[in-house]
């Protein structure tokens, strides 16, 4: 996970450049973030004035901007067997043994 200091950081920093009237496609080609990331950050900036009054507090930005956990689209395949998985990774069972027995015991697919 990426350190949430420096995305804030990230943001103040794209703020200050939309400020002095850097377009989103030049902000987008310094690397800074994407053109519709960017959009989106001028919209709300614009929306609550930081881009003419004070720049917003670090927890203001993470109140605004805050993500939501990635929710896997595919289910491990290693799920229907990680009781027994995880029994033989306590009991000290190296995780190359533990693949061969599955594709022995299960002719698990997955690497």
């Amino acid at each position: 996970m990426r350190n949430r200091r420096f995305e804030m950081y990230q943001y103040r920093h794209v703020l200050v450049r939309m400020r002095l009237g850097e377009t989103d496609r030049a902000i987008a080609k310094a690397g800074l973030m994407g053109r519709r990331k960017a959009a989106n950050l001028r919209a709300a900036a614009e929306e609550r004035g930081w881009l003419q009054g004070p720049l917003p507090e670090d927890a203001t930005l993470a109140a605004v901007f805050r993500r939501e956990p990635v929710v896997p689209l595919q289910v491990s395949l290693i799920e229907p067997y990680r009781e027994q998985i995880q029994a033989w990774w306590e009991q000290g069972i190296q995780g190359t043994t533990i693949h061969q027995a599955l594709i022995r015991n299960h002719q698990f697919p997955g690497s």
